[in-house]
């Protein structure tokens, strides 16, 4: 039995891509085409924001990375729950001792290449993902991501008596329509600091190069909503998810999956393929692209 869920073209109903089907007798699940968001999974931290109540924003990764709740309250998110911030006083912050350092797990960048992803929705601004103060304050080493007040992306990297690469009030697209946006921000230590707005790279790279093979590290709370700065917190106003930091540089394509945008990927056969056949040659989690059906063969 072949229970196929399709995605169809506008025009003439084409079968464009199959995204699962089971095989009856078998009773395996295939999905297919692209890169899963699962399959981005070595994030050092991941606050998905989905506890529904209390005061713990947990982190999906292994790293034990837990924040605690000030004042933002859940609400519908992006996916299953979200965080509302009032632009006020509202923040989640992950001490220095438990988010700090720069080995593995660590949040501060050290000498690392980076990646910061979000959803936010908002009509205003803020921070939405910081480890560092204000820069020309005490103790002011550190990286940020945020919602300029034009509405673009925003990021920060700082090194004192090295550099400061501070994209605000930048180009690129803006994401202040109060409507759900994929944001990110890729630190190529060796190359470029580079934003990306709903799985497309947005506005003017800056170049990271003066700052390449700095450690940067400081005993910042890591905060979401909020910096760590007393009288300068720059408080984010909106709905913030499924925030994800990584320590490495994420692909174009890895980020634009995990807006949601998966690009289309060769195929991995050149002739029909029968269901039967396909089975044991897909690894399950994997993903291809079909562009054709006939006679239940899938026809790459």
């Amino acid at each position: 039995m072949f229970l196929p869920q399709c995605r169809l073209s506008s025009g003439s109903g084409k079968i464009l891509e199959v995204d699962s089907f089971r095989l009856g007798r078998l009773g395996r699940q295939f999905t297919f085409e692209g890169i899963a968001a699962a399959q981005v999974s070595d994030a050092i931290a991941h606050w998905r924001f989905d506890e529904g109540s209390g005061t713990t924003a947990l982190d999906s990764s292994t790293n034990n990375h837990a924040g605690t709740i000030l004042g933002a309250s859940y609400v519908s998110g992006r996916f299953d729950d979200a965080l509302s911030f009032n632009g006020a006083n509202d923040f989640v912050f992950i001490s220095d001792a438990q988010a700090g350092g720069t080995g593995e797990s660590g949040l501060d960048i050290g000498t690392r290449d980076w990646t910061v992803s979000a959803w936010v929705k908002t009509v205003a601004s803020g921070m939405v993902v910081t480890k560092m103060g204000f820069v020309g304050g005490s103790n002011p080493d550190g990286w940020g991501v945020s919602v300029s007040a034009n509405g673009t992306v925003g990021a920060v990297l700082h090194k004192s008596g090295a550099g400061t690469v501070n994209i605000f009030a930048g180009d690129g697209a803006t994401v202040n329509d109060g409507q759900w946006h994929h944001i990110a921000v890729i630190f190529n230590r060796a190359g470029s600091m580079t934003r990306h707005v709903d799985g497309e790279p947005s506005g003017t790279q800056y170049g990271l190069s003066s700052l390449s093979g700095q450690s940067i590290d400081n005993t910042r709370q890591l905060r979401i909503g909020a910096r760590d700065q007393t009288g300068d917190e720059v408080y984010f106003d909106g709905v913030i998810d499924d925030v994800r930091v990584y320590a490495r540089a994420l692909s174009v394509e890895e980020i634009a999956v995990l807006a949601g945008v998966e690009p289309p990927k060769p195929p991995i056969w050149s002739a029909p393929v029968s269901l039967v056949s396909a089975y044991g040659r897909i690894a399950l989690g994997n993903r291809v692209h079909v562009v054709g059906l006939s006679d239940g063969n899938l026809v790459h």
